[in-house]
């Protein structure tokens, strides 16, 4: 329910970019396979619960269908941040497609917060 643009048109990352919670991504193909180049990620995106980041985080990614399965995208990632990470992490994530389901709109607003109760559940307004 996210948009994230993949520049594909040979340009390349801006030297003084405004950090953004997905990043700059710029893209190639190699054959089938979608090689993503991705920085200026929000040093407030963490890459998983409990795993920060610098504003030198790098992710290059090589997205692609399942062998054999073209309903299952394979995103497999390496993320680079030498201030956050003693070595560059890899992880691969399957997406399976769903042709029976739409996607619905959905908006976000960086600072669009809901308060927290004292015990620590979201007061949705």
């Amino acid at each position: 329910m996210q948009m994230r643009s993949i520049w594909t048109d040979g340009r390349k990352h801006p030297d003084d970019w405004d950090p953004t919670f997905y990043g700059h991504s710029i893209g190639h193909w190699e054959g089938a396979t979608l090689v993503v180049d991705t920085v200026g990620i929000k040093t407030i995106t963490e890459l998983r619960p409990g795993m920060p980041h610098s504003d030198q985080l790098h992710v290059i990614e090589h997205i692609h269908l399942a062998q054999g399965d073209p309903n299952t995208l394979i995103d497999d990632m390496l993320v680079e941040d030498p201030l956050a990470l003693a070595k560059p992490w890899h992880t691969v994530l399957r997406y399976k497609r769903a042709r029976d389901q739409e996607l619905l709109e959905f908006i976000c607003a960086e600072n669009d917060r809901n308060p927290v109760d004292a015990s620590g559940h979201t007061e949705l307004k």
